[in-house]
């Protein structure tokens, strides 16, 4: 029987054959949780920065399917954060240009699926939104024959 993780995986790789399709995902899914992480960082709900519930949210999540992914997540995270205060401490508004970023690596996204000729697999299942730093991550692991 698969794993919830392997299922999850095998649903969100049928969309994502091609190798264009694969290396546009590389730059621009990244880029798009990047800004989004940007646009969110200054929204407080109840006293929690929305960022910290972005990130949190899917730690918790990753962790009961697979604690090395939940490392890479975490870390990659942490690394994006930090380049977000950085940024945000600079004199210029963030989030115009991280608004910019996020629709221009949707767009491109939606082009890569294009080439691919396949709808976006969140449009079949909105939950698989998460699952794609976990697609990269495996992808990563597979290079150095480390199992998920």
């Amino acid at each position: 029987m698969k794993s919830r993780l392997r299922v999850l995986l095998d649903d969100y790789e049928e969309s994502h054959q091609h190798p264009v399709n694969i290396a546009i995902h590389w730059v621009a899914e990244p880029l798009a949780i990047w800004a989004l992480m940007a646009l969110i960082f200054p929204i407080e709900i109840f006293g929690v920065t929305a960022l910290g519930l972005f990130v949190w949210a899917p730690i918790y999540y990753f962790a009961n399917l697979s604690p090395r992914i939940t490392l890479m997540f975490a870390a990659v995270a942490l690394v994006f954060t930090a380049i977000i205060i950085v940024v945000d401490r600079m004199v210029v508004p963030m989030w115009p240009w991280a608004l910019g970023l996020f629709a221009v690596s949707w767009v491109t996204l939606l082009i890569a699926h294009r080439i691919e000729g396949r709808a976006p697999s969140v449009f079949q299942n909105p939950g698989l939104i998460i699952i794609g730093p976990l697609w990269l991550a495996e992808r990563i692991f597979r290079r150095f024959g480390w199992r998920v």
